[in-house]
């Protein structure tokens, strides 16, 4: 890791070998405590997973309500158009589909 300086030297301000150091020591933390923290995301990805999924079914269940809607009132206009109790009207195909 090197960090940005006004230093005209070229070498960095943090040695290399604290690099190794740094991430030796995140290894070997406590390890009840880096287990712990390692169960936590795991259940907060698969909760986010979870809930991504249920997302998915609800904005492909209100896709279909919002579509079956808009098809009712096409027929609901089609309906409200007929003059007689035996006239006929014609679907569009979308309505059909």
């Amino acid at each position: 890791m090197t960090f940005a300086t006004n230093f005209a030297s070229s070498s960095p301000i943090v040695n290399q070998d604290y690099n190794n150091y740094v991430d030796n020591k995140a290894g070997q933390g406590d390890s009840i405590m880096s287990q712990g923290i390692s169960v936590l995301y795991k259940f907060m990805t698969l909760f986010s997973d979870l809930a991504q999924g249920k997302y998915d079914q609800m904005s492909a269940k209100a896709d279909r309500a919002r579509d079956s809607q808009q098809a009712a009132n096409q027929v609901d206009s089609i309906i409200a158009q007929l003059k007689d109790a035996g006239s006929t009207g014609s679907l569009p195909k979308e309505v059909i589909d």
